[in-house]
């Protein structure tokens, strides 16, 4: 995190696939995180997740995340 603390939210880039995974492995460590990022955050049979992450404003450091995942609804 650079020194004053100022960070700013954006949606991941795509090169940034590595980057994240390896910060979900910092707190994920019950399942597999690369296979579970791809299942779950890329091939989920609803859609693509929809990632956001706060990053360090200097260093582009990923300091937290959300998604947003689709889900499919039958109406009737």
């Amino acid at each position: 995190m650079s020194e004053n603390g100022s960070w700013y939210i954006r949606k991941i880039k795509p090169e940034e696939e590595e980057a994240f995974i390896n910060f979900l492995s910092a707190w994920v460590s019950d399942v597999p995180v690369a296979d579970r990022y791809r299942w779950l955050y890329q091939g989920n049979p609803h859609g693509k997740a929809v990632i956001w992450l706060a990053v360090d404003e200097k260093t582009e450091e990923i300091a937290a995340c959300t998604a947003i995942f689709p889900k499919r609804l039958r109406i009737n």
